[in-house]
């Protein structure tokens, strides 16, 4: 799948500051067992401090089956909403 975006909308309650240090991955295959390139997701502080806030990623140029979001963080990831955005590709 040619990637486009990702979307994520915290956590609406006040709990939202456990969004951070956020990364994505992108891969082929679930299981691949290889080192991943992982890509920083850059927050502004409204995205940390205020409940249910948006934020929109660009993934232009990737290509892949699977994103996997984490923090880097000792912390609990919960969103209200994650979407990704993209493409499917001709077989």
């Amino acid at each position: 799948m040619r990637l486009s975006t990702l979307v994520l909308i915290n956590r609406s309650d006040n709990l939202s500051d456990r969004a951070r240090q956020l990364f994505f991955s992108v891969h082929e295959q679930d299981d691949d067992g290889g080192s991943r390139e992982s890509q920083a997701i850059v927050t502004e502080d409204s995205f940390l401090t205020t409940p249910g806030s948006r934020l929109a990623v660009s993934m232009v140029g990737r290509r892949g089956r699977f994103v996997s979001v984490f923090s880097t963080a000792v912390t609990a990831l919960h969103f209200s909403d994650l979407q990704i955005w993209g493409t499917p590709e001709a077989c």
